[in-house]
């Protein structure tokens, strides 16, 4: 069966111009628009866009030259290095070939180093932390086991919370430029540890396993974490109370059992679709709000994420 071609507007197609002489690769643009980097160069030659030939890199300050070449030599990979800037690793390679750098081969590349300790016992950072990458993160464990985890830049207080704990340099930290995206990453095999107990699964929205966690303290975190990834809450004395909660229908299942497990007693409102995988969780008046609140002690908590509770805190 032939492939499904995707049709591009003219305003695309100018887009695909104008980014391509600001320096992005057509590899990078294939992937923007879910085209082919082939189709990037037709429409390029069908509007006269000569080849830039390596203006990529003339279109870099000196400043951000030396930001690559010092993100490269402190072990960040060409990915991390062309995501930050928002150019291809050709470009970073070029920059790095012009200061006489020889790129590092693949078996080479230096891994984050963390604490392999905080993954050793179950404490209440780590089931937050876990909390947070059901809800925000991704995983895999092809040959290597990696996390992931991006958010906005309001929130990057997690991810510096997250270094902390782990010893991790928060220069590691990808603030994206041009973007409002920072992005923490490790990547080592003690990832896996327990990784049933806590829910974590490649494709976990499509394909979720529901977490084994029975201690209700390190429940309650792993949930703080949990709602501070994909929750959203409004309190407040002109504003109400309301509590939601998106995720894979399962696990939100599991999360209503969960809270109800803990002593909930308020009104929880679950829709569901019949043509997505994922549901949302709803309550709606400001005591069943404070009820879930205290239900989940998130007045012990003192890393969770503020502008969410903040006003659920001072109000208890």
């Amino acid at each position: 069966m032939r492939s499904k071609i995707v049709k591009l507007s003219s305003e695309q197609e100018e887009h695909i111009g104008a980014l391509y002489k600001d320096g992005y690769g057509s590899t990078y643009l294939g992937k923007l628009f879910s085209v082919s980097s082939s189709r990037i160069w037709l429409i390029l030659n069908k509007n006269n866009i000569p080849k830039n030939n390596n203006k990529y890199t003339n279109s870099l300050s000196e400043e951000d030259k030396a930001s690559m070449i010092k993100m490269y030599l402190d072990g960040i990979t060409l990915e991390g290095v062309s995501k930050k800037f928002n150019v291809c690793k050709n470009t970073v390679k070029t920059t790095l070939n012009n200061r006489g750098i020889k790129c590092r081969k693949t078996k080479d590349v230096l891994k984050t180093s963390f604490d392999k300790m905080f993954f050793l016992t179950k404490s209440d950072r780590l089931a937050y932390f876990y909390g947070f990458v059901l809800g925000d993160g991704t995983y895999s464990d092809k040959n290597i086991a990696k996390i992931k985890i991006a958010v906005n830049s309001k929130d990057v207080s997690i991810l510096e919370n997250f270094c902390h704990w782990m010893t991790v340099d928060a220069s590691h930290l990808f603030h994206y430029k041009n973007t409002r995206c920072v992005e923490f990453y490790i990547r080592d095999n003690i990832i896996k540890r327990d990784k049933k107990y806590w829910g974590v699964i490649e494709n976990k929205t499509y394909n979720p396993i529901i977490p084994q966690i029975k201690n209700k303290k390190l429940l309650r975190y792993f949930l703080i974490g949990l709602i501070d990834a994909d929750g959203h809450i409004v309190y407040g004395n002109n504003k109400g109370g309301q509590f939601q909660l998106v995720g894979n229908k399962k696990i939100m299942q599991w999360f209503i059992s969960s809270i109800n497990n803990l002593g909930y007693s308020g009104q929880i409102v679950h829709r569901t679709y019949e043509d997505k995988v994922w549901s949302r969780v709803c309550i709606y008046n400001k005591k069943d709000v404070m009820n879930l609140s205290k239900v989940l002690r998130v007045n012990e908590c003192d890393f969770l994420l503020g502008r969410k509770w903040n006003n659920v805190k001072n109000a208890a």
